[in-house]
């Protein structure tokens, strides 16, 4: 009692001091020995449950993201190794020379790995993509009145399928196709 009537008398002559003649005070002013709610640093139960149930529901949100990102990253792999895998074989075509090395060529389906590198020989255990090449007659508008564009002109399909062991390469899902068209040099 005698520290809380310290503070009182403190309190008033630190007021009168100042030029406040308010002598009455309704409430008691805050003591360093008493604890007070306006002197109290932390936090209670219910703050910090709400809290906690903010942060729980903005990292679900985000959790529920996730699985979309995901796919959204193995599409954009998929798609940037097929063009790796067109574009290889479209420099691998434009350096045949003979019709019968290019027959040989589009004969076989070619493999590759995850990043469209191409595989050879015996390690098609870690094959992800198949490509499959089919000579086309080319049509283009204009050629009936063109004699001999048809003989010049060889169209290759080039359609990239997902590598499953064991099944033909039209049984997979097919990702992509385009087809090439390469000329032939006199």
């Amino acid at each position: 009692m005698l520290s809380l009537a310290l503070c009182n008398s403190l309190h008033k002559f630190i007021l009168a001091r100042k030029g406040v003649l308010r002598l009455y005070f309704p409430m008691r002013p805050p003591c360093p020995n008493r604890p007070s709610l306006l002197r109290s640093h932390a936090f209670s139960l219910i703050e910090v449950a709400l809290a906690l149930g903010i942060v729980s529901f903005a990292l679900l949100g985000m959790l529920g993201l996730l699985p979309i990102g995901l796919v959204a990253i193995r599409e954009a792999m998929s798609q940037t190794a097929c063009a790796h895998i067109i574009q290889k074989t479209a420099g691998d075509l434009e350096m045949i020379s003979s019709p019968d090395d290019l027959e040989d060529y589009i004969k076989q389906p070619k493999y590759f790995d995850d990043s469209g590198s191409s595989l050879e020989g015996g390690a098609l255990s870690s094959a992800v993509f198949v490509a499959s090449l089919s000579p086309e007659a080319p049509e283009y508008p204009g050629s009936a009145r063109l004699d001999g564009l048809s003989s010049q002109v060889t169209r290759v399909v080039v359609t990239v399928f997902r590598y499953v062991p064991g099944s033909s390469p039209e049984a997979a899902n097919r990702l992509f196709r385009t087809s090439l068209s390469l000329t032939k040099s006199k």
